[in-house]
């Protein structure tokens, strides 16, 4: 078999300094790369075809930003109640981590939900 010749170990990475910023900070950071990447693939344009007639008024927010939170959310795992939805909505690291301006309520959320029934009317 043969040796790695490659250096691993001159790539070190120094602190030069330690200051202030203002970026938003989050523990949360895979979430930012599964939104981008749920916004990449065509799933949404299904999304938005199937499920689109749900969006009864065009002041809420459209259905495509609404499954980003909840696949979101659900991948997240830090709660399964969805009160937490409103502690979410006061964090401003989740909003820029999501890519979004807006984030959905808990009561746009089970509005959400009770729009759906067993018979679905095409």
């Amino acid at each position: 078999m043969a040796k790695d010749k490659r250096n691993k170990g001159k790539k070190e990475q120094k602190i030069s300094a330690i200051e202030q910023t203002d970026d938003h900070l989050t523990g949360r950071a895979g979430l930012g790369v599964f939104a981008c990447y749920l916004r990449n693939i065509s799933l949404f344009s299904i999304i938005d075809r199937k499920f689109g007639t749900i969006r009864k008024s065009s002041k809420g927010l459209p259905i495509t930003e609404l499954f980003v939170q909840l696949l979101c959310f659900f991948m997240d795992g830090t709660s399964r109640h969805l009160s937490w939805f409103d502690q979410l909505k006061t964090d401003a690291a989740y909003a820029d981590l999501l890519g979004t301006g807006r984030l959905a309520s808990s009561h746009a959320v089970k509005r959400f939900f009770q729009a759906f029934s067993f018979c679905r009317i095409y």
